[in-house]
């Protein structure tokens, strides 16, 4: 069980291949397992903040307030405020799309699709986060283990 980010010797040509996709690790002169490191890092702060996200919407005061007011529950009993999230890791491409009168930002790839299908899932099977398999293999060790 190999993966883009795993730091054990067998999965050494997936970390290099990572590491050349990530063009600010790339022009490190680091050794492999430090730019792992790096990656590691980065991985595992992601899925922090992520959690950190849940855990301010599961206490916060302001949104139990608003979960039960009687307009929304009127609509649909038992309303509560929830989000769901995909982490995916790949590369992307940021362009600006749209017309002379209004241009958004979008971010295009396999790997953005993968992620939007993943927060989609979160509805299905009524968690509020799932992690790809690529992803996973980035966290670091000590995070995966948990």
């Amino acid at each position: 069980m190999t993966g883009p980010c795993r730091s054990e010797s067998s999965s050494v040509a997936g970390i290099k291949r990572t590491v050349l996709n990530l063009k600010s690790v790339k022009t490190m002169p680091l050794s492999i397992a430090a730019k792992a490191t790096i990656i590691n890092t980065i991985s595992d702060n992601a899925l922090a903040s992520f959690v950190v996200i849940q855990v301010a919407i599961a206490v916060s005061r302001r949104l139990k307030k608003y979960s039960n007011r009687a307009d929304l529950n009127n609509r649909m009993p038992g309303f509560k405020v929830q989000m769901g999230f995909g982490l995916h890791v790949g590369w992307a491409i940021e362009g600006a799309i749209g017309s002379e009168y209004k241009i958004d930002a979008s971010y295009l790839s396999p790997n953005v699709n993968l992620a939007s299908r993943l927060e989609a899932a979160t509805k299905q099977y009524g968690v509020p986060l799932l992690l790809s398999r690529a992803f996973v293999d980035c966290l670091s060790p000590a995070v995966r283990a948990k």
